[in-house]
């Protein structure tokens, strides 16, 4: 998908915290549009299995031997999940809104964690690979699809 900016490396701070921020928006709004693509490119290999071995486990979904074939299968016969009227992709890139408050960034050396809401599978893992930031752990956004999530 045109538009998608994934995490690139940085030296720390805020190039940083906006690399994660990125990421984070990118594989958001690639579930949004159901774009199986765009979302296993944000992941980590690691975060990709965990991704197939999710989607081999949701019910009434034919299972694949990759990333972008299991959520192609999970995905297949929905429309789009964004909810009309709310921009998820701007509240991340921008660091929260007045709606929902802030979404924190916590860097850690080469992990991060993006808090989207309060509670624990709504917390984004990212790890820093080959100087790119990734998403390593993507299931517990798609637990809407009845995909339970992989800790």
């Amino acid at each position: 998908m045109a538009g998608l900016l994934i995490g690139s490396g940085s030296d720390g701070g805020q190039d940083d915290e906006r690399a994660v921020r990125e990421v984070v928006a990118d594989y958001v709004v690639a579930i949004e549009l159901a774009d199986p693509e765009s979302a296993c490119n944000t992941l980590t290999p690691a975060g990709r299995e965990q991704i197939v071995t999710a989607v081999r486990r949701a019910p009434r979904t034919e299972p694949a031997d990759d990333c972008e074939g299991s959520l192609s299968n999970l995905w297949a016969g929905m429309n789009p999940v964004a909810p009309p009227g709310y921009d998820y992709e701007a509240r991340i890139r921008n660091g929260g809104d007045e709606r929902f408050g802030p979404v924190p960034v916590d860097i850690s050396g080469d992990t991060a964690t993006v808090v989207l809401a309060p509670g624990r599978l709504s917390s984004v893992p990212l790890e820093r690979v080959d100087g790119r930031w990734l998403v390593s752990n993507g299931t517990q956004l798609l637990d809407s699809f009845g995909v339970d999530p992989i800790e």
